[in-house]
């Protein structure tokens, strides 16, 4: 062999040879987990290792996450918390042409944009059954369903009268019979102009009833409650042994309407609102309701068996 280029190959060969033994030393875990110690590899796993979902492979939950005043709905997966898609219900998009085609742009209405909160999924013998995803609409008083196998929202109803900004909504009945709407911040009925002063007397809270044709994909407003003028809060239908009644949350029982913030924190605790909405249903069918703005609105002060439908009311009595 040459003599050039033997001294020429001996470094080569040497600076490989330490190249090697340099990435051995560095990245080559020599520490191998004995037998039977999987669950301390585990358990040193970081928390982005112990998320991970490879390319090609699912996540084992969604979920559905209210986006606010973007007025829509967005999916993630979980563990991975990866976007898999942003559905547009109260506001138009373009990209999709979600609100510029015939049939979303007329089921958006005159609107242009809403404030989606507190999803919901439908239910069945109290437990999800991924068939429909329930949305509010608290700036302009609406309700949407989208079909979770589509992932695209079938319908829209609202403004619906006499409710206003239903935060707590929605909330769904066991075998979704019934999609509860609660407002939270009490108006008069009608929508008729009456002074703020006037506030305990002619201002009240309305919960809605909404029902929803799974076949038909179609929601409809089957009947109200009149209430207080209270704010009715996160709320939702019993189960099991509660089943046909519903709870719901509210403060403001002070009826304050100035300095609101002060004034609705001066009693210690406000109500639990428990409503029996299976006898009320059978209230309404006997035509114990008035119309009030287009819909049927049931009173259960002028009903006689009001303390089996509304336990708040015996409380309140006792109280007064």
């Amino acid at each position: 062999m040459n003599v050039k280029k033997k001294r020429w190959l001996t470094p080569l060969f040497s600076g490989l040879l330490t190249g090697v033994v340099i990435a051995l030393a560095f990245f080559v875990d020599f520490h191998q987990p004995a037998a039977g110690s999987g669950s301390k590899v585990e358990s040193s796993r970081s928390a982005a290792e112990k998320t991970y979902v490879p390319p090609g492979s699912l996540d084992k939950y969604y979920l559905f996450a209210s986006g606010g005043h973007s007025g829509n709905v967005f999916v993630y997966g979980v563990p991975s918390m990866r976007r898999i898609r942003t559905i547009p219900v109260f506001t138009p998009e373009s990209a999709s042409g979600y609100g510029w085609s015939k049939d979303t742009k007329s089921m958006l209405g005159n609107f242009t944009w809403g404030d989606l909160h507190h999803v919901a999924i439908s239910e069945t013998k109290g437990e999800y059954d991924g068939r429909a995803l329930f949305a509010t609409d608290i700036q302009n008083n609406r309700a949407a369903v989208i079909d979770l196998k589509t992932f695209h929202t079938v319908d829209i109803l609202g403004p619906i009268p006499n409710v206003n900004g239903p935060h707590c909504a929605a909330f769904v009945t066991p075998n979704s019979e019934y999609v509860f709407l609660p407002t939270r911040f009490s108006a008069p009925l009608g929508n008729e102009y009456a002074d703020v002063s006037e506030f305990s007397n002619k201002y009240r809270g309305v919960t809605a009833a909404v029902q929803y044709d799974f076949d038909k994909k179609k929601m409809n407003l089957a009947w109200e409650i009149d209430l207080p003028p209270w704010s009715y809060d996160l709320s939702d239908a019993g189960k099991k042994i509660s089943d046909g009644w519903a709870v719901m949350t509210t403060y403001n029982t002070e009826e304050a309407n100035t300095t609101l913030e002060v004034g609705a924190s001066q009693n210690d605790r406000d109500y639990l609102v428990i409503f029996n909405w299976k006898g009320i249903e059978k209230e309404v069918a006997k035509g114990n309701y008035k119309i009030v703005n287009g819909a049927k609105m049931f009173d259960p002060v002028k009903t006689q068996d009001m303390c089996s439908l509304f336990r708040w009311l015996k409380v309140l009595m006792e109280w007064m």
